[in-house]
């Protein structure tokens, strides 16, 4: 599933994270001091499945802020909670049900002090550049045609809230072609990871 394509290179992103606190490309804000990442290798949703990733374990600054956009049941927002301690993580969806599924699954996993859920639509009232990393997985389908439309919806409020050298990850279905797109809304867009079915993506803010 796509969850599990993005689960699978969290790992980078906090590698990435690592290298950035040494000069290179987008820095966390807040403290210089580091947060140590603990080892998950599962995450137990609302509904009691259960969806394993890997990652290594480097240290990033605390204080940083992660928005999970379009969070669905919450996978995304909890794992980044579970491996940095210090970063403030927010799960937002225009759906009622799942900002509660998100409540659950971060409840679930021991980080639900540290998961904040909010339902708003492309983050509407989310400051704009308030934010370091957004993570998402967006719907491709409006009812049943395939769309981009709520795609590109979510890239544009990633932009918005994304600070300048603020990341996007974003995974999707690898037919649907999004680069483009994130390179013209959002910035310079590399390729993490790529299976027949998934491809993740890191866009850098400009």
């Amino acid at each position: 599933m796509g969850t599990r394509a993005l689960l699978d290179v969290l790992g980078e992103l906090v590698h990435g994270l690592e290298t950035h606190r040494g000069g290179r490309g987008t820095k966390p804000s807040g403290s210089a001091e580091s947060s140590s990442i603990t080892e998950p290798s599962s995450i137990t949703t609302s509904s009691g499945s259960t969806t394993s990733f890997s990652s290594p374990s480097p240290s990033v600054g605390p204080f940083f802020r992660v928005l999970d956009l379009g969070c669905g049941t919450g996978v995304l927002a909890t794992a980044v909670a579970l491996r940095i301690p210090g970063a403030s993580v927010v799960a937002t969806d225009r759906s009622a049900a799942a900002v509660l599924s998100a409540a659950a699954t971060a409840a679930a996993n021991g980080v639900g002090d540290r998961v904040a859920t909010l339902r708003d639509d492309a983050a509407a009232s989310v400051p704009d550049g308030s934010v370091d990393v957004v993570v998402c997985n967006p719907p491709f389908h409006a009812g049943a045609v395939v769309s981009t439309d709520i795609a590109e919806a979510m890239f544009r409020a990633a932009a918005r809230v994304l600070r300048p050298g603020g990341e996007l990850w974003v995974v999707w279905n690898s037919h649907l072609r999004y680069r483009p797109s994130l390179e013209r809304v959002v910035g310079p867009t590399e390729q993490a990871s790529r299976t027949p079915k998934f491809t993740v993506t890191r866009s850098v803010k400009r």
